[in-house]
């Protein structure tokens, strides 16, 4: 298949100590309604089925040598949700959860291929340039530095243990996102309002 192929010809048949993925775009930054269908699907084709088709092209190899890494860049808009978002929050929700059944496919094959995903928050870059969040929000959970992600990227890629991670960054708004869960969906979405998950994303100028 073409997998194969992609794979015989980047690597000559061998197979990959660490394999990362970290493609994505944001798309195109208005309400579901306003979205084209061709928008929504691009941003699922590379943020979700893109990693799923890398992964698939080189991961038969890796199963074969019982060794390698593979890390997934998702973020943490997919185990949360925002206004003009809605492809963007569900191909990372999708990844995340593909990743996580890759994961437990893995244990069951008793494989000592390992898996890391990084769930960041907002990272410094022009591809969110314009969002804005409440001053509040922006005092307890700052835009992460790219060197910040890419040094976490590279520890994760550079683990030599046959161990899986999942780390949301900063590590504490994995716990904010736990508490949110318990509460009643119309606090939840006040919450996500008031953080900015509203009117967030009107002034965007990033990247589509």
């Amino acid at each position: 298949g073409l997998g194969e192929k992609v794979h015989a010809e980047m690597t000559g048949g061998e197979a990959v100590d660490v394999l990362v993925n970290n493609a994505a775009i944001v798309g195109s930054g208005v309400e579901l309604v306003e979205q084209k269908e061709s928008d929504i699907a691009r941003t699922f084709s590379v943020n979700v089925v893109g990693a799923l088709y890398v992964i698939k092209a080189f991961l038969p190899k890796m199963i074969d040598e019982d060794r390698g890494r593979i890390v997934n860049v998702a973020s943490a808009a997919g185990r949360s949700y925002s206004c003009c978002l809605a492809p963007y929050c569900g191909s990372k929700a999708g990844l995340i959860q593909a990743h996580h059944s890759l994961r437990l496919e893995l244990r069951r094959r008793k494989s000592r291929v390992a898996t890391s995903i990084l769930l960041p928050w907002h990272v410094a870059t022009d591809m969110f340039d314009g969002v804005t969040f409440n001053c509040i929000v922006r005092l307890v959970f700052p835009s992460l530095r790219p060197e910040f992600v890419a040094d976490r990227i590279v520890a994760r890629a550079s683990e030599t243990r046959p161990v899986h991670h999942v780390d949301t960054l900063p590590w504490h708004l994995h716990w904010l996102i736990v508490v949110l869960s318990f509460l009643p969906t119309s606090l939840t979405d006040w919450i996500t309002e008031f953080a900015g998950g509203r009117d967030g994303m009107s002034s965007w100028a990033g990247r589509s």
